[in-house]
């Protein structure tokens, strides 16, 4: 997904759109699917459909784009990132690390890097304390499926070697293919939802 993680590129929730609901039967669905890259041809993860809000005041802005559809894919997707990048954190992979939280962040040139991802009001925040906490029990959220998730993948994350964290990380980021559908009319961009 390496065109969805643009530098550039940022992604809103809807006020509208569900919280986080995926749960352990689509996190496994979504790494078997890792697990298994063809290196020849890839992997598909799915489409997002985005709606440009027209939030660029400038070369020192990201692009922001409402997320329609395919909010859970790409909030797993950072997810991922995100754990990947305590890994190599806890590995001292530096460079890996910090190749890692670029694709995190939303960051025109001369500009302020943002979260790639901001998602409503209750996941946004506890996004953000998840991916800095060390241990994560997931009694203490509101929302259990987002906590668990993070706990879920770092603990699978745990049980590599940096080696296959490394090509784990070389597939998901070049390897697989997520669809981004760019609509100009809200309108059109609903029609897609629903389709």
């Amino acid at each position: 997904p390496s065109e969805i993680f643009s530098q550039t590129a940022r992604y809103k929730a809807p006020a509208f759109q569900r919280y986080y609901v995926w749960g352990e039967k689509q996190w496994e669905s979504l790494v078997e699917d890792l697990e298994t890259v063809d290196r020849k041809t890839g992997q598909f993860l799915g489409a997002i459909v985005l709606k440009d809000l027209g939030k660029h005041s400038g070369p020192t802005s990201p692009t922001t784009y409402l997320l329609v559809d395919g909010q859970q894919r790409l909030t797993t997707i950072c997810i991922l990132l995100e754990s990947l990048r305590k890994r190599f954190d806890q590995a001292e992979e530096e460079d890996q690390s910090r190749e890692i939280a670029r694709l995190l962040s939303a960051k025109a040139l001369g500009g302020t890097a943002v979260p790639k991802i901001a998602l409503n009001t209750l996941d946004g925040d506890e996004f953000g304390i998840l991916a800095s906490k060390e241990e994560i029990d997931s009694d203490e959220y509101e929302n259990r499926n987002l906590a668990d998730a993070f706990h879920t993948i770092r603990d699978w994350l745990s049980e590599m070697t940096v080696e296959d964290l490394a090509a784990f990380s070389f597939k998901l980021q070049n390897q697989t293919l997520v669809v981004r559908l760019d609509v100009n009319d809200a309108k059109d961009a609903f029609k897609l939802f629903e389709t």
